[in-house]
């Protein structure tokens, strides 16, 4: 078998990667993709999302790769940002945006790749992750997520 569920809450790697099929299913002495794509948006500074994933990335071996994904309000119009948290408003979980300086935060210590080639190595709006030409890329559409893949080193 080479997938497993497990019911934990991602803000606490150590029941994740202490859990019998987590530790059955990856060796964390080989590189691995730790994948936090529309998550961690869901998560406040509170329940210490940036600690959580330090604390993934530490228990991978060297070459493993975090990609990440993160909803913000940078560069979004006041009013697209009132419909947004009026989505939420009757949930049981509120939306936590971030800028790009705290997204950043999660890359710290991790060697990001550059988003398409010809880039500088960071973080980006969605929209230009792989692209071919930056420029058209850069739309309203693909502003509303920051996202980043770095490597272990």
């Amino acid at each position: 078998m080479n997938t497993e569920y497990i019911h934990a809450d991602a803000c606490k790697p150590d029941d994740v990667l202490g859990h019998q099929k987590t530790r059955d299913l990856i060796d964390f002495g080989q590189p691995v993709a730790v994948l936090s794509t529309a998550v961690l948006h869901f998560v406040s500074d509170q329940r210490d999302p940036l600690g959580a994933v330090a604390t993934y990335m530490e228990t991978c071996a060297p070459d493993s790769y975090l990609a990440l994904s993160h909803v913000t309000a940078d560069k979004q119009p006041p009013a697209a940002l009132r419909g947004l948290f009026g989505v939420y408003k009757n949930t049981n979980e509120s939306i936590y945006l971030r800028s790009r300086d705290q997204v950043e935060m999660y890359f710290a210590d991790l060697e990001i790749v550059p988003p398409y080639e010809g880039a500088e190595p960071k973080v980006t709006f969605l929209g230009l992750w792989g692209c071919e030409d930056p420029v058209e890329a850069d739309d309203d559409s693909g502003r509303w997520l920051y996202c980043g893949v770095a490597r272990r080193p």
